[in-house]
């Protein structure tokens, strides 16, 4: 795998901060991070080339002197990469996505790469064997119509440089599960923020964390985004993960409109410790929908510890059921 940063691509230009690591150790916690054992590398230089997957999301990606993705941030990206470049695109989906980042020193100031995880779990398997034994097998549609494909977990390294929100640096993929292996429900080794990634007794918009207040209903308004996804034959970029992430981080109060802005640095926080987390449901029911919960488990706050925010997505509106959850200190 190619070197993960270099100081050439300066990601911020900060004073140094305490927890800012040199050279050497933030390139063996980026690698660390991105070159986990049985992750295979993915090549991040493909992804703006004419005619690739990720780029048919931009239809209008030459008309601007910026490409059209300059301002979609690390999380949103990702999970666009992820569902550009998986050759199957199963609709019944669960994510879990985790964000981190390493402060490097340079040059007397500092630059911040940003890791995200997303694991995307094909929950079409489960949810049609639930199906024969409640119907039975001769009532129940064949695998297609719930959807085949993996579940999968992919690892990329961002910086933000040249006017980009989320430069990809590098990248890598697993398979997690296939087959016989997607129908286990309880497997505690894959935990979701709901529970077992792959049970469907609880859902995205079913967690409170303990010590959490009464949640309290707030307000989104609608927000434009700069892709187009289809979802089957349609254009329903609302119901999509990347665009619930989208919504989830402006309702954290991470950058303005859709747009993202670093997140501070947690105090006390190790180097590339996940402490932004999501989970995105999508189409688990019999309707056509999105529900995602969001959290930021460290905040810098004298009265707060961790903020956690919900939302359900219908195509074509605004997220509906908003609501924030604070767990103070």
């Amino acid at each position: 795998m190619k070197r993960l940063f270099t100081t050439a691509c300066a990601a911020l230009a900060l004073l140094a901060p305490a927890s800012a690591l040199s050279v050497e150790e933030a390139n063996k916690a980026i690698e660390a991070f991105v070159a986990a054992p049985g992750y295979a590398a993915f090549d991040v230089d493909t992804i703006h080339d004419a005619g690739s997957p990720y780029e048919k999301n931009f239809p209008t990606s030459g008309a601007a002197a910026t490409h059209a993705d300059a301002m979609v941030g690390p999380i949103e990206k990702a999970l666009l990469l992820v569902n550009s470049y998986e050759e199957t695109s199963p609709e019944r989906v669960r994510y879990a996505i985790s964000y981190s980042h390493v402060i490097e020193e340079a040059d007397g100031g500092s630059n911040i790469v940003m890791l995200v995880e997303v694991r995307r779990y094909n929950l079409g398997p489960l949810i049609r064997k639930q199906t024969a034994e409640e119907y039975g097998p001769e009532n129940t549609a064949g695998p297609e119509d719930f959807g085949v494909g993996p579940d999968v977990a992919w690892r990329f390294a961002f910086s933000t440089v040249m006017g980009n929100s989320a430069l990809a640096l590098s990248g890598s993929r697993r398979v997690i599960a296939d087959g016989e292996a997607q129908l286990k429900e309880d497997d505690a080794a894959e935990a979701c923020i709901s529970g077992p990634c792959r049970s469907l007794a609880s859902g995205a918009m079913d967690y409170a964390p303990k010590g959490a207040k009464p949640a309290e209903a707030i307000d989104m308004p609608g927000m434009t985004v700069p892709y187009t996804i289809t979802y089957g034959k349609d254009d329903m970029t609302g119901l999509n993960a990347p665009f619930v992430a989208r919504n989830l981080q402006a309702l954290l109060g991470i950058g303005e409109g859709g747009d993202w802005a670093t997140p501070e640095t947690p105090e006390g926080a190790a180097p590339a410790e996940p402490f932004l987390v999501m989970q995105i449901d999508q189409n688990l029911g019999q309707d056509i929908f999105s529900q995602g919960v969001a959290g930021l488990t460290h905040v810098n706050d004298d009265a707060i510890r961790e903020l956690w925010v919900h939302a359900t997505f219908w195509n074509g509106q605004s997220p509906s059921d908003t609501e924030r959850l604070v767990v103070g200190r």
